[in-house]
């Protein structure tokens, strides 16, 4: 007998969005790569940031993934945090000169990802 929260196909809702979600960090950690890549060329402590960020996005991910309920929200809230220091470095960069173009593309994607990240991290009303 199927559990009652599965969905058509034997698959969870919630599962869905969080292998969509994951499939988005992954992706976004080849975007960062990239574009850490080129601030490096100019600047070696911010490309270090942004790495280091981009990396714990994925990471509290993982961690909220296999977590439950405060814990999970705040291992959310964390990837979150990390997610908006993303931007905000490339937004740095971009204000340096280090990089002049980030596609809209890799922008959309990060802001989906803190968009998702932000209703998973917010606490449940009642």
């Amino acid at each position: 007998m199927p559990h009652p929260r599965r969905l058509g196909g034997g698959i969870f809702r919630k599962d869905t969005v969080m292998l969509r979600l994951y499939e988005d960090v992954c992706d976004w950690q080849n975007d960062a790569r990239a574009i850490c890549a080129r601030i490096e060329l100019h600047d070696r402590n911010l490309a270090m940031q942004l790495r280091r960020s981009a990396q714990s996005v994925a990471l509290n991910l993982g961690e909220g993934m296999s977590a439950a309920g405060g814990v999970r929200r705040n291992a959310y809230a964390t990837a979150l945090r990390e997610a908006r220091e993303c931007l905000v470095a490339i937004d740095v960069a971009r204000r340096w000169g280090y990089v002049t173009e980030v596609s809209p593309v890799v922008l959309d994607r990060l802001d989906k990802i803190m968009a998702t990240l932000f209703k998973l991290a917010r606490p449940r009303t009642a």
